[in-house]
């Protein structure tokens, strides 16, 4: 297997660029493909320490913005920067299957840019239509979210907090990188990394945890 060459940004960008051709193609395929995220830097034990006394990510103290009311509880980080999160945010937009079904905790989190934690943090301070704003003015070229980063103190707060929290759920599933956007459901500890090819298998996959996890207590 031939090494890349990922010294420095231009190195980083050419492993990205073949690893996102990659997954499309896949994608295309049907296959859910855990690199059609994207991939940050390592997981540091300092972010990773937010948890540790604890042991467990509680979905509680996630700074969420909830929507739906279906019987499958779905949390997903996503980075306001995200490109493959908005796709997601689009698909999900547009099913109203997944509406029915989902019930959604939007978590955001600042990884991608500068201005990740910010965007991140007006969302939370903003609600369901901050990010509306931030998705519906997606700007594909540029990968960056519409909404205006925010300096309000409690909401960057929350902001790292959640940060710190999606890079301790990363530890405990053994991940040795933070993506986006990141899939979860903690009452099966089911976790996926990047976008679904379809809200249809995405529903499947989810099922198939609970059954799994409700034959294991039997």
């Amino acid at each position: 297997m031939r090494k890349l060459d990922v010294r420095g940004k231009a190195g980083r960008a050419r492993v990205w660029r073949r690893a996102a051709l990659a997954s499309l193609v896949l994608l295309d395929l049907g296959v859910w493909q855990p690199v059609l995220a994207r991939i940050q830097n390592s997981v540091t034990p300092e972010a990773a320490a937010t948890h540790a006394s604890t042991g467990r990510i509680l979905p509680q103290d996630l700074h969420a913005i909830t929507r739906g009311h279906g019987p499958y509880t779905l949390f997903i980080f996503w980075d306001p920067n995200c490109l493959y999160c908005h796709l997601l945010y689009e698909k999900i937009a547009r099913d109203t299957y997944a509406q029915r079904r989902l019930t959604i905790h939007w978590v955001p989190v600042g990884i991608i840019k500068t201005s990740s934690l910010g965007k991140a943090a007006a969302v939370i301070a903003g609600g369901w239509p901050a990010l509306q704003k931030d998705e519906r003015g997606f700007h594909l070229h540029a990968e960056s979210g519409a909404i205006a980063p925010s300096r309000d103190r409690s909401a960057l707060r929350e902001a790292r907090a959640n940060t710190k929290a999606l890079a301790a759920l990363m530890v405990r599933h053994d991940q040795r990188a933070i993506a986006t956007p990141t899939l979860w459901d903690p009452q099966t500890h089911w976790l996926r990394l990047g976008t679904p090819p379809s809200i249809a298998i995405l529903i499947q996959s989810l099922e198939r945890s609970r059954v799994i996890r409700r034959d294991a207590h039997k």
